[in-house]
């Protein structure tokens, strides 16, 4: 889902950094640390919204390297669903 996002390489990066770690967490059967790297991951997503639309609202030209606030919201709406079914 996430290569069907439009992202520059740096927020795909760091944004695949985490979700690897919660893969990794949920392979080794450790939900509460899955958890907490989600909580990360929605944490980043907020953070990169918040760039996106200082550096939208200051209407620069350059490339916007960070995450559309729309593409965000998706993206947490998603997780916070998957954090709930880990935590049952």
């Amino acid at each position: 889902m996430i290569t069907s996002l439009d992202l520059h390489f740096q927020a795909d990066k760091h944004l695949s950094k985490y979700l690897d770690k919660v893969e990794r967490a949920l392979e080794r059967g450790k939900h509460d640390k899955a958890v907490k790297e989600l909580d990360k991951v929605i944490e980043y997503l907020e953070r990169e919204a918040r760039k996106y639309e200082k550096q939208e609202d200051k209407g620069k030209d350059e490339e916007n390297k960070h995450i559309m606030t729309t593409d965000a919201d998706m993206l947490i709406e998603i997780i916070k669903e998957i954090s709930r079914s880990l935590r049952q």
